[in-house]
């Protein structure tokens, strides 16, 4: 018979049998890419507007001059200064 297998006669895998494509990992996860510090630098470099919308639901616009793992910094439209933001304080930021 095609497939017979004396120790699994139906041929099924038993637990712990996998296939090798299974135990293989995609990738990177999504933090480690570089992708996201590539996308801020870029906002950096054209100089384009943004809104940073804070977990309390205040928004703020301005340029992005900094950023790393902790904290962006903004420089403000409205008084032109420059605002350090906490990235914990931060529920998303969007293009203008």
């Amino acid at each position: 018979m095609q497939g017979f297998d004396e120790q699994n006669p139906q041929g099924r895998r038993g637990p712990g049998r996998r296939k090798d494509s299974a135990t293989k990992r995609s990738g990177p996860p999504p933090e480690s890419t570089g992708e996201q510090a590539a996308y801020l630098r870029s906002l950096i470099d054209s100089k384009r507007e943004i809104v940073i919308t804070l977990k309390s639901g205040e928004k703020v616009a301005g340029h992005l001059r900094y950023f790393d793992r902790e904290c962006f910094s903004l420089k403000v439209s409205e008084t032109g200064l420059n605002v350090l933001f906490r990235s914990d304080d931060i529920l998303y930021l969007a293009e203008k």
